[in-house]
């Protein structure tokens, strides 16, 4: 059992030590009592660990910042052992790889997007955050921050390709109860403006770039022999279903380097794509959750394995997107939650 005092609970935030606040910690913050107190800006936690052998995870859950404080990278896995694990280990029933990796190669996923100086000001031109607040900074994290409308009165077919919400007084029946109604417009033939709020807690987000471990579009060169991999979907809110898969030889990267690509189909909407016939996949995991496949590297020595991607955060029937639709944000600005 995890005492509560180190529980995460919404209310038991900490702020960096040199915060000028007079509100250093959230109300139900508390130290472990037998611990040394550390200080402005740090706390102590007790986890007992008393349990089986598993992966973990841990991440930020501080009340109104969870989505940010996980999406800038507070959440990472958290592994327990214990000797039953060991016995398998040592008896070959599950793999050891030796060395960092004796436990299993930690596959920590989630996506993000980030900002394209150059682009922004057109995809975005409202964003006002990052290394440099203000100026855009290619590289950049860039997050939802506004309700950007799907419609647009002002143009003929009264849509927003870059929308990614329906607002209600511009959709069919028009809601008209808002407490805070549109901003009337001054100029004539310019339609009203949205009241909601800028910056505004979007509730969920499906970034484009999927980063492994920190590092975007990683690969592992494999030998044939069985790896285990301990897999975390550390996503916001997208889910994963991962499945191995031959490179293509016949494609060449950039350098030219041959085999190491995943053959790609194009990104088209779910129904239309033919049945096809597929290996068994690794177990669906939901943001944020781990799980441990043991798998064979179907490989030879040198060849690379590639991953594809099926993405199931918006309808439960699965839907074959590979990398190239992966990086294509459902309506959200291709330069580039949860409370």
């Amino acid at each position: 059992m995890t005492p509560w005092i180190s529980d995460g609970t919404p209310h038991q935030w900490i702020t960096p030590a040199a915060d000028p606040t007079h509100y250093k910690t959230g109300a139900s913050m508390r130290n472990v009592p037998d611990m040394p107190d550390p200080g402005d800006g740090s706390q102590t936690f007790y986890w007992t660990n008393q349990q089986s052998a598993r992966l973990m995870f841990y991440h930020d859950h501080a009340y109104g910042l969870t989505r940010l404080n996980v999406y800038a990278g507070e959440a990472a896995g958290y592994l327990v052992t214990d000797s039953n694990e060991e016995a398998l280990l040592t008896g070959g029933v599950i793999p050891d790889l030796g060395g960092v990796y004796h436990w299993g190669i930690p596959l920590i996923i989630q996506d993000k997007t980030f900002v394209d100086a150059a682009q922004i000001p057109n995809q975005d031109p409202t964003w006002n955050w990052g290394t440099t607040p203000g100026v855009p900074r290619t590289g950049d994290l860039w997050f939802p921050h506004v309700y950007m409308p799907n419609q647009n009165p002002a143009v003929l077919n009264g849509s927003n390709p870059m929308g990614r919400w329906d607002y209600g007084p511009w959709f069919w029946p028009p809601i008209t109860t808002l407490v805070h109604p549109p901003i009337p417009s001054l100029v004539p033939g310019v339609p009203d403006t949205p009241a909601t709020p800028n910056p505004s807690l979007v509730p969920e987000a499906f970034m484009d770039t999927p980063v492994v471990n920190g590092t975007a579009y990683p690969y592992l060169n494999v030998d044939r022999r069985a790896y285990r991999f301990r897999i975390l979907n550390a996503c916001n809110d997208r889910a994963l279903n991962l499945g191995l898969y031959y490179a293509d030889t016949t494609l060449l990267t950039p350098t030219p380097v041959a085999g190491s690509e995943v053959k790609m189909v194009d990104a088209v909407p779910h129904h239309l794509i033919p049945p096809v016939t597929t290996p068994p996949t690794i177990p669906l995991c939901s943001a944020i959750q781990p799980v441990d496949p043991a798998t064979e590297g179907r490989s030879v020595a040198g060849r690379r394995i590639g991953r594809q991607t099926v993405e199931t955060a918006e309808c439960l029937t699965p839907r074959l997107l590979v990398r190239r639709s992966f990086r294509s944000a459902p309506r959200a600005v291709s330069c580039p939650r949860r409370s």
